[in-house]
């Protein structure tokens, strides 16, 4: 329940994005842009600024996007266009980018998505 009095919130809603995103991808991605039509939505997510370490490495950009399929919202397909950064180890000059658990295993769906599907189908 959402109580408003006099411009303040008895119980206030959680961040709308939090409640429609996986957890992982909350966390660890900022929203950057968005596209929607008629039978899609596409949310353009890039990671935080969180380096591994708090020093000794520089953002060197971001990689390629990869496209995973999460639930439906209002009845169009959902679309996360996923960019990691890439980060430069100043010690080594080697590049490297953090690995996030988003996808069930073998799909290009999240894993939350992916266990819906299955009880969905089992049943």
């Amino acid at each position: 329940m959402y109580l408003c009095v006099m411009g303040k919130s008895k119980n206030k809603i959680e961040d709308p994005l939090k409640l429609l995103l996986p957890k992982a991808v909350y966390d660890y991605f900022e929203l950057v842009n968005t596209e929607v039509s008629d039978i899609d939505v596409h949310l353009f997510l890039d990671e935080k600024h969180n380096p591994p370490a708090p020093s000794g490495y520089e953002s060197k950009g971001f990689t390629e996007h990869n496209v995973i399929q999460d639930f439906p919202l209002r009845g169009k397909q959902v679309f996360l266009h996923i960019r990691r950064r890439k980060w430069l180890e100043k010690n080594t000059g080697k590049v490297l980018a953090n690995n996030y658990d988003l996808t069930h295993l073998g799909t290009q769906i999240t894993a939350e998505f992916a266990d819906f599907l299955k009880g969905v189908y089992r049943e």
